[in-house]
């Protein structure tokens, strides 16, 4: 009888681990993974590195910037970034992450340097916000972001008077 007893005692405990679902929270891992994402993202662009680009973005991914319209798919996410100048250099800090089981979001600045074609040196400022995924190995990509500038728009130039 005692030995019964201790044989459903087991086996009730095996069906309710089983039973329960995985923690929603992130992981403190999880958390990093993300934050990762944007000085890979910098290191990729800077060295146009095209297949480190495509693995830090879904097959959906969907970047909206500013004064153009949204690049749809990671081939266009990969198309786009080889259109940018050649010097241009990322630095990120991430300011928020969170998240609920496989999908993280997060906020960002960056500032962004590089040079202009009459080769005089810009900087810019940007906000984004970026939603997450993670991926069947583990790793986490970007499936939405969108950033824009929080730079004052330049002056016209005024024309002269006669």
């Amino acid at each position: 009888m005692r030995h019964t007893q201790v044989i459903k005692a087991a086996m009730t405990l095996v069906v309710l681990s089983a039973c329960q679902s995985p923690s929603p929270e992130l992981t403190t891992s999880d958390i990093a993974a993300v934050k990762a994402n944007y000085p890979d993202w910098a290191a990729a662009t800077a060295n146009k590195d095209t297949a480190a680009i495509a693995k830090l973005v879904t097959a959906d991914a969907w970047i909206s910037v500013p004064n153009q319209a949204a690049i749809v798919g990671r081939e266009a996410t990969v198309v786009w970034t080889k259109a940018w100048p050649a010097d241009l250099r990322q630095t990120w800090v991430v300011d928020e992450v969170g998240g609920y089981q496989d999908m993280a979001y997060s906020r960002a600045t960056a500032t962004e340097s590089y040079s202009l074609p009459d080769g005089k040196q810009a900087t810019e400022h940007a906000v984004c916000v970026g939603i997450h995924r993670r991926q069947a190995d583990g790793s986490w990509q970007f499936s939405r972001s969108i950033c824009h500038s929080i730079d004052p728009l330049p002056l016209a130039p005024t024309a002269k008077k006669p």
